[in-house]
């Protein structure tokens, strides 16, 4: 899928290798949800009573086909972030998904502790790491889910091995089209507060089923600088 220009820098100078990443990234998640709505379109799930003979286990999976007929709250951050790290190398970048600093063993001792701290995805220049990323779902603006994000910051900012390495949060969420400016405001408001810079975000048209009332909007992955 070529890219259309999914990616808007919002605070910094401009980045053509972020913007880049993200433009690759949406153009990858955006395949994956027209595929996932594709398969569940047309279905027993997609049917509020199933199909014909199932049990009462198996009618309550077509709750996935009453909520989202795509990515939006159906998916975890971890297959996200995999379908993401798989586009980045098919561009001919070197990345890892699920990378632990035990990768880093052969070259130097590891203190107590920190050899098993994993990382959502890792660019690499050359042998070293260039950019790191940590991945959440933002789907609720909670108190829960910022101190997820703050613990996610302390994590990329603590680690002496990526001391040269940029950091980022991606945080994903679906806004209908009357919620694009508040959720813009509450991340740049998070972001004031956490010491973050809110680099842009990438989105593209999706829906998200409620309640079986269909509601248009966009999937959305803000990128935060630590």
């Amino acid at each position: 899928m070529s890219q259309k220009n999914y990616w808007t820098r919002r605070d910094g100078p401009p980045d053509d290798e972020l913007a880049s990443l993200m433009e690759v990234a949406a153009c990858a998640l955006l395949a994956e949800d027209q595929r996932l709505a594709a398969g569940l379109r047309g279905t027993p799930l997609t049917a509020a009573s199933g199909a014909p003979g199932w049990t009462a286990a198996q009618q309550g999976h077509t709750a996935i086909a009453r909520v989202g007929h795509g990515l939006s709250y159906w998916v975890y951050e971890t297959t996200l972030v995999y379908v993401i790290w798989r586009a980045w190398i098919e561009s001919g970048r070197v990345a890892a998904w699920d990378w632990t600093l035990r990768e880093l063993a052969g070259r130097e001792r590891i203190p107590h502790g920190d050899g098993g701290l994993r990382y959502d995805l890792v660019l690499f220049r050359g042998d070293e790491p260039h950019a790191v990323f940590e991945a959440k779902w933002w789907n609720l603006d909670t108190d829960a889910v910022r101190l997820a994000l703050d613990e996610d910051a302390a994590k990329l900012r603590g680690s002496r091995f990526f001391a040269g390495a940029r950091k980022f949060l991606i945080v994903f969420w679906f806004e209908q089209k009357t919620q694009s400016d508040e959720m813009q405001r509450d991340v740049a408001t998070f972001c004031a507060a956490a010491g973050l810079t809110f680099r842009g975000s990438a989105k593209f048209d999706a829906n998200f089923l409620a309640r079986t009332q269909r509601v248009g909007g966009s999937f959305v992955l803000g990128v935060l600088e630590a």
